[in-house]
């Protein structure tokens, strides 16, 4: 009778064996290639020993390699993941983000664009200092006395009680403004020009200088003459594979630089100092 020989397993590996190169081997279905509102996007997916991957893990920004993946697209994204018995896969997705850098030479959309603004009559220029109605202190103060009694004669008169009794009449120039305030006219439209500049960057920069009198930030359009501009507006979004900044400056044909204070740097960096 023949006894059967017994079996012996064979020894097995203590930790797990790669067979095939142990270097980053693509998949077959790579790369993924997807176009969409955020531009065209590549997907590379490696497979290695999972210490392979750790060690080939690509920094971010880096530029395609112009054979598989066009240079012009950055690594946006990576993700390292191991998987079953020491192996580990590797994701990398390259899409069209900008490189702009705070502080480097700001590569912007610009655009002019020109708003209402209601101004009190007061302030119009043919009541200010060289305008043809010329309104002196004396006048306003005249005006606010005007303004205020409740005697209908004297007001049609554009006439006023000092606190001496006596009737005072307004000056040519206050009767100007005094005739067109009592038609209701107390307030007028001044139509401003608005500088808007938005950045595409890499990272969101720092915000600021708003409220200060400047230079609007902008390189490819001329702001118009005539106007001081003050800075309106700073907002900073983070977008999917990007940031914006948004500053605007609205124009003026006069601010008070004793309530307004002046920036710095006259202008926008493109970064965010306080001086833009």
């Amino acid at each position: 009778m023949n006894i059967a020989t017994p079996f012996t397993a064979p020894d097995l590996p203590t930790s797990p064996v790669w067979h095939g190169s142990e270097g980053l081997t693509e998949q077959p279905y790579s790369p993924l290639i997807e176009l969409s509102k955020d531009g065209l996007v590549y997907t590379r997916i490696f497979s290695a020993p999972w210490s392979v991957v750790k060690a080939n893990i690509p920094v971010r920004f880096a530029p395609g390699d112009g054979t598989v993946v066009p240079t012009y697209l950055l690594i946006d994204t990576v993700r390292a993941q191991p998987g079953p018995g020491g192996t580990g896969t590797l994701t990398i997705t390259y899409c069209q983000i900008p490189t702009q850098g705070v502080g480097d030479t700001p590569t912007a959309e610009e655009e002019t664009d020109w708003v209402e603004v209601q101004r009190p009559l007061k302030s119009h220029k043919m009541f200010q200092s060289g305008g043809d109605s010329e309104l002196e202190l004396t006048d306003l103060a005249a005006i606010q006395i005007w303004q205020n009694q409740n005697d209908p004669v004297l007001m049609g008169a554009f006439q006023y009680q000092s606190a001496s009794g006596a009737i005072l009449t307004l000056t040519e120039n206050a009767i100007t403004y005094a005739t067109k305030w009592l038609r209701g006219q107390e307030f007028y439209s001044e139509y401003a020009p608005v500088i808007k500049s938005t950045l595409t960057l890499a990272s969101l920069p720092e915000s600021g200088g708003c409220g200060l009198i400047g230079t609007p930030g902008v390189t490819r359009i001329t702001p118009p003459t005539g106007y001081t501009f003050l800075k309106t507006a700073d907002r900073c979004l983070k977008e999917p594979h990007a940031a914006k900044r948004i500053q605007e400056w609205t124009g003026a044909w006069w601010i008070d630089s004793d309530i307004y204070g002046t920036a710095d740097t006259g202008g926008s960096d493109g970064g965010g100092s306080d001086g833009s």
